[in-house]
């Protein structure tokens, strides 16, 4: 779900500012980004009295409302500030993660 907070739920000039910086760089882009907005919920809910009862729907709204946080520059910078491994170690993580989530049952293939 998380590739639908960049292109869905991201203002339409965050994500075409996104899309583009994908389209030259790479998909590690988008993780930077998710990493980025992620980061960023995690301080605006710790900055809230208030418990999340409903992570998906609050992670959206934050999304939806990331403008008032940062600038898409900003944003950008953050995202390329985080260092991700190698292609060969996103992988491995991506498939480990797959095959946990099938073996559990919440994941069909």
């Amino acid at each position: 779900d998380w590739i639908m907070w960049i292109f869905a739920d991201l203002p339409f000039t965050y994500a075409i500012r996104v899309l583009d910086v994908y389209l030259l760089e790479g998909y590690k882009v988008l993780y930077r980004v998710a990493l980025a907005l992620l980061s960023l919920y995690k301080v605006s809910v710790a900055s809230r009295v208030a418990h999340v009862d409903d992570f998906r729907r609050d992670m959206k709204s934050f999304v939806e409302n990331v403008s008032r946080h940062i600038t898409v520059e900003h944003l950008l910078k953050k995202a390329f500030g985080i260092q991700l491994p190698p292609r060969k170690e996103l992988h491995y993580l991506f498939n480990a993660n797959k095959d946990a989530l099938i073996h559990r049952g919440i994941l069909q293939r």
